[in-house]
């Protein structure tokens, strides 16, 4: 059989059955290339759950003992980075694809990027079909895999992670998802009397904050270099305020996200201050009602059709990506505040710890372990230091200890800042101080060398909250009030049916959905409502909770 120089992909005449050839190469076998296929796929064991990640497809040969052999809860995703065998698998009748366009839980993609896999796996309806896998098996049914090797790797990376991702944000909302959609609903009347941040308004060099242990090192080294830096435009996080206002420092916005009462710690005894908090809408509400400027963000913490219809609102708020840690929104915030590449230092965002302290001075955690410290509950935060899942390094001969979480959110930041400009570590104790572990657009720098980098900004230019933010416009206190309302007869409604029967159950199912904050803290809340008896028994009893969360908001709206 000979082969010959082409172009495009075709078919060629095998011993038995048809091979394709390709830019002078033969992608499947010369003798039988379906057998060959099929024969490697035979003792595959595929458990529930399962995204099979099928690359380069081509002919088809050996998807359908793929199908067969798929379990419940299984999906076949097939992907194609060479465009013209996309369209040819697509269209010579030899291939499985030509006649198989709508299989259930089989999906074939052309795609040519990471980009597009990421693209891939941020479209709702697309997450939807694989949120209930919990593992990749590759597999590749052809030779042009080994051509786009790296591509086909990092798409499984991509495809792996986003599962395990996906998988742990689920532990997250079971455990407190219902709280996020109770604050949601708590803090939505109090945007009528917010403030609304604006973006690109910085021109000065911004600090930002977290409560890390280097943040008191490098307070200190300020201070012998007599830098003053309330002269910097400052952020910090919610569990640092207190340790800079003991140092004199009067930041000019602290970010709250979290949803629990264990961070109202970081606010007791703090009174007519005039920062701007900026708190998410699913932060805890007595933090938000107990300051006078407030400016809300949004965070789509999962796919829900509540998130849609708040979205839908077209709320005077910045949406946010999910970012987990409130250091990582920080420095977010920085960068969206900031006008043309102003530089941003950071220092408490340091992803690792001492075996002395894990935090701050005057940060929430740092003053319980000193409060319960005893002769058994020692001030050496051996727990921390040691726990399994604990690693540890060495800067300067100190002994630096991180775990499993800070290297997640540490990649996270790499991840998504990597390419960020102007972006400056004053951490001494820093993850990214790490050799193994350093980011080359993330500059490591001490702090004396601040005002070199500054010194082309007008550092005494004075900034209040009216000019970075601008008043929330009253209209919006109808609108609020109206959907609110709207959610309680919506229940009501709901929960009539549920009680009295009088509607189908595919009309109910359908309404519940459009209320999914009623399930989506369910430990089966990702498959989405449905007719089973016991889910719609456990949303009855949720509907009495939200009913009262609701009134509870409607009620604000007469003080």
């Amino acid at each position: 059989m000979n082969t010959t120089e082409n172009e495009k992909p075709c078919l060629v005449e095998a011993k038995q059955g048809f091979s394709v050839s390709y830019k002078n190469k033969l992608l499947y076998s010369k003798y039988n290339p379906q057998i060959t296929v099929e024969k490697s796929l035979e003792n595959l064991q595929i458990t529930e759950g399962t995204l099979i990640l099928v690359n380069s497809p081509v002919l088809g040969y050996g998807i359908e003992i793929l199908i067969k052999k798929l379990p419940k809860n299984s999906v076949i995703i097939a992907i194609e980075k060479d465009k013209n065998l996309f369209e040819f698998s697509k269209t010579v009748d030899k291939s499985f694809f030509y006649k198989n366009t709508n299989l259930q839980n089989l999906f074939y993609f052309n795609i040519q990027s990471e980009k597009e896999v990421i693209e891939l796996l941020t479209n709702k309806n697309f997450t939807k079909i694989i949120s209930c896998c919990k593992r990749v098996v590759k597999i590749n049914l052809c030779a042009i895999p080994i051509e786009y090797e790296k591509f086909y790797q990092d798409a499984e990376f991509l495809f792996s992670n986003y599962i395990s991702q996906f998988w742990k944000n689920r532990i997250t909302l079971v455990k407190l998802g219902k709280l996020y959609s109770k604050n949601i609903l708590l803090n939505l009347p109090k945007i009528a009397n917010s403030k609304e941040i604006i973006y690109n308004y910085i021109q000065k060099p911004i600090l930002v904050f977290g409560a890390g242990t280097s943040l008191d090192t490098t307070l200190n080294q300020f201070n012998l270099l007599n830098i003053d830096i309330n002269n910097f435009f400052i952020i910090c996080v919610d569990s640092a305020v207190k340790s800079l206002l003991k140092y004199g420092i009067n930041p000019q916005i602290v970010i709250a996200v979290e949803s629990q009462i264990a961070n109202e710690k970081a606010f007791i005894g703090i009174k007519n201050k005039e920062y701007l908090l900026i708190s998410d809408l699913t932060s805890r509400p007595n933090i938000n009602k107990n300051h006078k400027n407030v400016s809300y963000i949004f965070t789509n913490f999962t796919n829900s059709n509540f998130l849609d219809s708040i979205n839908q609102l077209n709320l005077p708020i910045k949406n946010f990506l999910p970012l987990g840690s409130v250091g990582l929104y920080a420095i977010d915030l920085a960068i969206k505040l900031r006008k043309e590449n102003s530089p941003i230092f950071f220092t408490g965002l340091d992803f690792s710890f001492t075996v002395e302290n894990t935090h701050c001075k005057n940060a929430p955690a740092r003053i319980f372990k000193q409060n319960t410290s005893n002769r058994i509950n020692s001030l050496i935060n051996v727990n921390s230091a040691f726990k399994v899942g604990s690693s540890t390094f060495k800067i300067n001969e100190n002994q630096i200890f991180t775990d499993k979480a800070l290297i997640n959110y540490a990649t996270q930041f790499k991840e998504i800042f990597s390419t960020i400009d102007n972006l400056f570590n004053l951490s001494d104790i820093s993850l990214f101080n790490e050799k193994n572990f350093n980011c080359n657009k993330i500059k490591n720098i001490f702090p004396k060398e601040i005002f070199a980098i500054s010194k082309f900004y007008n550092l005494t230019s004075k900034i209040n909250i009216e000019n970075y933010t601008k008043q929330v416009d009253d209209k919006n206190l109808i609108q609020i009030k109206k959907f609110i309302i709207n959610e309680i007869d919506s229940l009501n409604d709901i929960k009539n049916k549920l009680t009295y029967g009088n509607t189908s159950t595919e009309n109910l199912v359908k309404k519940i959905n459009q209320h999914d904050y009623l399930f989506i803290h369910f430990p089966d809340g990702n498959i989405g409502a449905n007719e089973n008896i016991s889910f719609l028994k456990r949303v009855r009893n949720e509907i009495d909770f939200f009913l009262k969360i609701l009134n509870r908001s409607l009620n604000q709206f007469e003080e």
